[in-house]
């Protein structure tokens, strides 16, 4: 990751859209980038989570994702932990766009704060609260 003086950067996975999630965190001054902008909208579709886990890890991105399981899922817990990924997660699958906005948002200084925690982890993100997940790897 960067130097705490530096803001940190995020990338957020296709789950959480293209619009609403990136669209509303960049407004509050959040440096995102989504998987459309940086694969194309046609083959995002196709990138496996092992890759995109890989690919923003390695340009110091911190992870956004809508999915809690890449902490379970045996190739993303491995592809977080070898490519020391900061992962944080939506805590509830069933959530819009607009909550899963607001949630990233209440718990900013928080997410902001992990940034600079020693990786790999998976935090999930709920309304009031970060919740360290259980990396199934090693």
């Amino acid at each position: 990751m960067s130097p705490s003086s530096e803001r940190p950067r995020f990338f957020t996975d296709r789950g959480l859209g293209s619009h609403i999630v990136p669209d509303g965190l960049r407004a509050a001054g959040w440096l995102v980038v989504t998987m459309d902008a940086r694969y194309g909208p046609q083959a995002s579709q196709g990138v496996s989570d092992v890759d995109w886990i890989r690919d923003a890890s390695s340009q110091g991105e911190c992870l956004l994702t809508k999915d809690t399981a890449i902490a379970t899922r045996p190739a993303e817990a491995l592809a977080i932990y070898m490519n020391d990924a900061r992962a944080f997660a939506i805590a509830r699958a069933d959530v819009t766009g607009p909550t899963m906005l607001a949630w990233f948002l209440a718990n900013e200084r928080s997410i902001h704060r992990m940034t600079t925690a020693k990786p790999p982890f998976v935090m999930a993100v709920g309304p009031d609260y970060l919740r360290r997940k259980r990396l199934a790897y090693p």
